[in-house]
């Protein structure tokens, strides 16, 4: 389809027009958000997810922390080597077979948890959350759940 602005599909290809670039924008900004906050704790936003998940179920297998942070194992390795190396994690072997390995945090994990407690809140203020906003960031999460469960479930067809 042919109009005086061009065709459809030079619509279609424009930057501005695409719903993974904005994502790919939110991603960033909110990394950039994150910096500043997670800097005094000494974590990278990735490192954060991580302890996300393990400050809510702690003692779990490379593949059960790879379920819930939904990372690649390889990615997730290299985080957990560099938690490790800060002395927020431990590895062990699992007892019943030895080729798994058990992820649990260490003391300093745990009480890196107290520190981290006013960071969503802190991040909720910065988007206005606190003020009148809370439904459209509600709304928002709602959306990006359902966005991911449909790629999820392209994904496995």
């Amino acid at each position: 389809m042919q109009s005086k602005f061009g065709s459809m599909s030079d619509e279609f290809l424009k930057l501005q027009n695409q719903i993974c670039y904005r994502l790919y924008l939110a991603s960033n900004g909110m990394m950039r958000l994150y910096k500043p906050l997670l800097s005094p704790l000494g974590l990278t936003y990735p490192q954060y997810i991580l302890m996300l998940s393990l400050w809510e179920q702690d003692h779990v297998t490379m593949g059960q922390l790879a379920t819930a942070t939904s990372m690649d194992k390889g990615f997730l390795s290299t985080l957990v080597k560099s938690l490790q190396g800060k002395g927020h994690i431990q590895v062990t072997s699992d007892s019943q077979d030895s080729r798994k390995k058990i992820i649990a945090l260490s003391k300093r994990g745990q009480k890196l948890k107290d520190k981290a407690q006013d960071i969503p809140r802190t991040l909720l203020c910065m988007l206005g959350g606190d003020q009148g906003r809370p439904d459209e960031i509600a709304r928002l999460k709602a959306m990006l759940d359902e966005l991911n469960r449909t790629i999820a479930g392209l994904e496995e067809s």
